[in-house]
């Protein structure tokens, strides 16, 4: 739909097939000075018992003044410690605008109240 004016252009769809969480995004933010900024991800999230993982694509055209990467692929596994309580694993690789790559890595905790 349109945010605004057709300055920015956001789009998304979600869904559930076979037990498997679909999600796909798409930001377009249009004659930022001389960039069109655009910005995409799918991602595929899949719930066993009390554990969770995700596989993530991102990508990004005319971004790097935002010191965004131009291209992540992520893996996640989140597992249910207690009531509101979670423990997650991420890991990303990151290719930049100049083809250079990281390899990340976090591990999270999160109580909800």
């Amino acid at each position: 739909g349109l945010v605004g004016s057709e300055m920015c252009i956001r789009d998304s769809l979600s869904t559930e097939l076979a037990g498997v969480y679909l999600n796909a995004e798409y930001l377009t933010l249009n004659e930022i000075g001389e960039l069109d900024i655009t910005a995409t991800q799918a991602e595929a999230a899949y719930d066993f018992a009390n554990l969770t993982i995700a596989l993530a694509l991102q990508k990004t055209e005319d971004a790097a003044a935002l010191e965004l990467p131009e291209q992540r692929l992520s893996f996640t596994t989140a597992y249910d410690l207690l009531d509101n309580t979670q423990i997650a694993v991420e890991l990303w690789r990151d290719e930049d605008y100049s083809n250079n790559t990281s390899n990340n890595f976090v591990i999270q905790a999160a109580v909800e109240f």
